[in-house]
């Protein structure tokens, strides 16, 4: 059952699709137009993104080894793989919804001139439902195939979103000053009410 992992995980990277269906415009305007300014980017994003790719990586190669390696890996717990399948496919949901709704998001942490701040859909919960996404897939993945070397890729995964939603905030609050801190104050980075 272990290989069927693999298919959840293309829903998840087919959650992307939505990209392609979503019309332009879609999303209502959140507050005024900004004021126009020049486009900026996150400190350092090639080298986070880079950071966060590795435990992507290291998640590849974990799975791998324990789906295809002739050699068992030893688990650390047990439990139901639909348990897991059914948190990587929460984190493909959570993603198809967060990509509809934020037309001008980029791989790389940068807001054009005329970026507006997104406060609508998920990100009227959480700050950062990407991140959450990508988070909800390595947890589903380390549920369902928890061995130590998925555990490793998923603790890498959550330090390099962390890091890339920190240096986010840093941008944001540089563009959008007290608008993005009353945001703050009213949603929490991760989880809704506690974090």
């Amino acid at each position: 059952m272990n290989c069927l992992v693999y298919g959840f995980h293309g829903l998840f990277w087919a959650a992307f699709l939505v990209r392609a269906f979503r019309p332009r415009g879609a999303e209502a305007p959140a507050g005024p137009a900004p004021a126009a300014r020049q486009p900026r980017a996150a400190r350092h994003p090639a080298f986070l993104l880079f950071f966060h790719g590795i435990g992507f990586g290291a998640m590849y190669a974990a799975l791998g080894r324990a789906v295809l390696a002739p050699i068992p890996t030893g688990t650390l717990f047990d439990l139901p793989w639909p348990v897991g399948g059914l948190v990587i496919l929460l984190g493909a949901a959570l993603l198809a919804w967060a990509l509809w709704v934020f037309g001008s998001w980029r791989l790389l942490a940068k807001l054009d001139a005329d970026h507006r701040l997104c406060t609508q859909g998920p990100y009227r919960h959480f700050r950062h439902p990407i991140y959450v996404a990508c988070d909800l897939l390595a947890i589903g993945t380390f549920l369902w195939i928890p061995t130590l070397g998925m555990l490793f890729a998923l603790i890498l995964m959550l330090l390099g979103g962390h890091l890339r939603a920190r240096a986010e905030e840093k941008l944001l609050l540089g563009i959008f000053g007290e608008e993005y801190r009353v945001y703050c104050r009213a949603t929490k980075r991760y989880v809704p009410r506690l974090f």
